[in-house]
């Protein structure tokens, strides 16, 4: 394998994935249900590392992100995606019940808990690659389920 070849596979994985989320959601409902369906790399077998789920305030075009209320849901029990297959994994992401989640990554819960709408940020790590893939779905928060 060329040296190029090696390059360009330490940063692009051949893994494609598509996110199915409700468009809203209430804090209060307890969960937001994901369904995301992989792609495998048509060449090769691969290994889902860890995917992390990640609610935070929108930015707006060039605004910095760096402080602004986030939280973070991460399901790290790998898994293999056979060369070219589909599957579809499902997942039910835990929402915080007050301010405060202390077994999660969060800042400034209460902040974004009265934002209108959040941005929700998908990121999958494929074992070998070091870049990420990642999907952005804008949620609208609701007052009712």
């Amino acid at each position: 394998m060329s040296f190029l070849k090696k390059l360009k596979g330490a940063f692009k994985s051949g893994v494609k994935f598509n996110a199915d989320v409700s468009d809203s959601f209430n804090w209060r409902q307890g969960e937001i249900p994901v369904s995301l369906t992989f792609t495998g790399n048509p060449e090769k077998e691969s290994t889902i590392e860890k995917i992390e789920f990640t609610l935070r305030k929108p930015t707006s075009g060039g605004d910095s992100d760096q402080n602004s209320p986030y939280y973070t849901w991460e399901h790290t029990e790998t898994f293999s995606l056979a060369a070219g297959a589909q599957d579809v994994k499902h997942f039910n992401i835990p929402l915080p019940a007050g301010t405060v989640d202390m077994g999660r990554s969060s800042r400034n819960l209460a902040e974004l808990k009265n934002q209108r709408d959040v941005e929700m940020r998908i990121t999958v790590k494929i074992e070998g690659v070091m870049v990420g893939s990642s999907q952005h779905r804008r949620l609208r928060v609701v007052e009712h389920i």
